[in-house]
């Protein structure tokens, strides 16, 4: 869609955008780095970093995906309650990572005190590339703060407009973008678990950073909770939504032993949606006191979302270990070919197939820590010169996986920052590349699924020529597909 487009018809189009972003929420707090006293003013936001147009993606590739989402929301849910798989996938990677040592061994604490969470609530995510020459390639699964569902269903909207302003007939919209809606879908998701749960006077409690820049993309997503509850056939009534950092947890809440309830203050939990703890920069006080926070949580009976168990499962080493022969089938018999075809070739850095992919081409691979969050992976060459100062057992945290080419396009972007550059009021032109995340919501009771299914997408988009592709760190800008 963008290289029809001529310099006027950018303009006038990047005005309207711009206007319907803010309109519609499409938003980030000001970053506190950005600020000269340190801190951002709480009533100041910036435009999220969005595309003028949605991008080109090919329909057949995007329905694979939709396709495959339930299996992959059924086999993580399967791996993660496999107690002996993660026992023998999880260790060796946790002996030289001190963060996922540390989720280990809560894991293992909160298993062995007979704590039992029968009731999942799961709001996940997979990532995927369209390589050139191979098709559709995962890169990852998320099931942990699985982001932008709220702000990329917004952004839908502002690109059906945009593209109608364009002068592309409703006809071609209908065939073209597909219908959107994440944190709708999530919402919906949330009120099941909720019921599940059975009491109706407790809350849901956002674990949250205390300087949350995405906040609006969280926002839409409560906002869509309360509107599921009150479209459902026996509407519930959630009383509250509660936002918390780990150290307003510390203070205030409290586990009723007897029951395995969990308090802030005199309010019951029912739901703990983590959105906040998902590296080790989170966990970083001296005290430990989000450590606690977390333990507390985790020794109750409420719902977490996700799991200590889902977050092993969310490891880099865990996804390699799926990519053996005749791991998935053991989760997903009969099924699982469908999956596998979206694999592409990784190891844990210690196997010795790492050392001959190496030696064959390192610009062909990536290196990946444990880590969640982006900034973490190292590319190419670097891979060569990073792996030989390891030992073995320190290897054996990493995975070596070979990288996905996908193919360029043009792509116009518009940034809160080009206020900065000498035409202000043109999105910038860039050759791009794009990530397509396809969500994911699934709600079981022990090994019963009640609710299994894709959620809608968001597509990442950055330049070509960059590794790095944050979102908030405006290295990436977030997106929609443009069926072809």
């Amino acid at each position: 869609p963008s290289s029809g487009l001529t310099g006027s018809q950018q303009a006038r189009l990047s005005s309207l955008a711009r206007d319907l972003a803010c309109m519609n929420g499409l938003l980030l707090k000001d970053n506190p780095a950005s600020s000269s006293s340190g801190s951002a003013a709480p009533d100041r936001c910036m435009m999220a970093p969005i595309t003028l147009v949605p991008s080109s993606f090919s329909k057949e590739a995007f329905n694979q995906a939709v396709e495959l989402q339930a299996l992959f929301n059924s086999l993580y849910h399967r791996v993660s309650r496999d107690h002996n798989f993660l026992c023998r996938v999880i260790p060796p990677a946790a002996e030289s990572d001190s963060f996922l040592s540390a989720l280990w061994d809560m894991y293992q604490t909160v298993r062995q005190s007979g704590a039992d969470q029968p009731i999942t609530l799961a709001l996940n995510r997979a990532d995927y590339m369209l390589d050139e020459e191979a098709g559709l390639k995962q890169v990852e699964i998320n099931l942990m703060a699985s982001s932008f569902g709220g702000l990329a269903q917004r952004l839908s909207t502002v690109h059906r407009q945009v593209m109608s302003a364009a002068g592309v007939s409703e006809r071609q919209l209908a065939h073209r973008l597909p219908d959107n809606r994440p944190a709708e879908t999530f919402g919906e998701a949330f009120i099941q678990a909720f019921k599940l749960y059975g009491r109706p006077e407790a809350a849901i409690l956002f674990v949250v950073s205390p300087d949350e820049r995405n906040i609006f993309d969280q926002r839409t997503l409560e906002a869509e909770i309360y509107a599921a509850d009150a479209s459902s056939d026996s509407p519930v009534h959630v009383p509250q939504i509660l936002r918390r950092s780990f150290d307003q947890i510390a203070s205030s809440a409290r586990l009723e032993e007897s029951s395995g309830r969990l308090y802030l203050a005199d309010q019951e939990v029912a739901i703990v949606y983590y959105r906040h703890g998902y590296s080790p920069d989170h966990f970083s006080d001296p005290a430990g006191v989000a450590w606690s926070a977390k333990l507390l949580m985790e020794r109750s009976r409420a719902i977490k979302c996700p799991s200590l168990a889902y977050m092993l499962a969310n490891t880099k080493a865990v996804q390699a270990a799926l990519c053996e022969p005749g791991a998935v089938a053991r989760y997903l018999p009969g099924k699982s070919a469908k999956v596998e075809a979206t694999f592409v070739d990784q190891c844990v850095l210690s196997d010795s197939r790492a050392h001959r992919w190496l030696l064959a081409d390192p610009e062909d691979f990536v290196l990946k820590p444990q880590r969640e969050g982006g900034g973490n992976n190292i590319y190419g060459r670097d891979v060569v010169d990073f792996a030989s100062r390891l030992t073995t057992r320190q290897s054996a945290a990493y995975i070596l996986m070979r990288r996905i080419r996908p193919q360029q396009q043009v792509s116009l972007m518009l940034k809160a920052d080009q206020r900065l550059s000498r035409r202000p009021e043109m999105p910038l032109c860039v050759s791009a590349i794009s990530e397509l995340g396809i969500y994911g919501a699934l709600v079981a009771k022990n090994n019963s699924e009640r609710l299994n299914c894709s959620a809608g997408h968001v597509l990442r988009t950055k330049s070509a020529f960059t590794d790095e592709g944050g979102v908030a760190t405006g290295f990436s800008c977030i997106d929609t597909v443009y069926l072809v």
